[in-house]
């Protein structure tokens, strides 16, 4: 029987549920697993499993039995990948293989955004709601990204991707982003600057103002590789 590794994803090739491949397999759209209340599932979704949480891939029928092709959700926390200052504490990782389970494994559906979609309605997402945008490869620790259409887009100095944990500045002009540390700020000059209804603009955008007019946010940018160790 396959054990668990970090994160709840199974580990080991001797699952029971992996001999229920057979010729007389049918690919289902959706089933309904009977609990109290009935659950149907479809190939797309993500749930909670009895191992973790996963992402439904493939939904089919044997004559043993309904199963699925599932690609576990590994938490950031369960990873070399955490101390990354772009990692984020509700940010799953998805891994590389998919396992067959049977389809009573699963115990209710979650929520995982893709990070496009965290980011644009992180406010209204659920304290259960999680996103994720990397592959994680094992048992190396690297990370690779989904690929073409799915990049998130780097910000600040630092060049890093968006960590929704970290507060950020918006540059009224550029509408560009920017950690307060990389700029030269403390957090908490920016959250009381900002509760005070002052705006931000960014170092550039200030030298193309006209006139020079002042700017109460505007401080000595430090340069890339100190902003990456403030962010840090």
């Amino acid at each position: 029987m396959a054990g668990t590794g970090r994160g709840g994803v199974p580990i080991g090739n001797k699952k029971p549920e992996a001999a229920a491949a057979a010729a007389d397999e049918k690919d289902l759209r959706s089933y309904t697993i009977r609990l109290l209340p009935r659950l149907t599932v479809k190939v797309g979704d993500s749930v909670q499993m009895k191992f973790g949480a996963a992402k439904i891939e493939r939904l089919f029928q044997t004559s043993k039995g309904v199963y699925i092709n599932a690609r576990f959700y590994i938490r950031s926390r369960d990873t070399r990948l955490a101390i990354l200052p772009f990692i984020s504490k509700r940010e799953l990782f998805l891994a590389e293989a998919t396992e067959i389970r049977c389809v009573t494994s699963i115990e209710s559906k979650v929520t995982v955004h893709s990070a496009e979609e965290y980011f644009e309605f992180q406010n209204a997402a659920g304290e259960e709601d999680y996103f994720w945008r990397f592959y994680y490869h094992r048992p190396s620790g690297r990370i690779a990204h989904p690929g073409p259409g799915g990049a998130m887009p780097v910000i600040c100095i630092c060049e890093m991707p968006w960590n929704p944990d970290n507060p950020m500045m918006e540059c009224i002009d550029c509408g560009e982003l920017f950690h307060p540390p990389c700029v030269g700020m403390t957090r908490d000059e920016a959250a009381e600057n900002a509760a005070n209804g002052i705006d931000y603009v960014c170092s550039e955008c200030n030298s193309q103002g006209a006139a020079g007019l002042p700017n109460q946010w505007q401080r000595e940018v430090v340069t890339k590789n100190e902003a990456t160790k403030l962010f840090r």
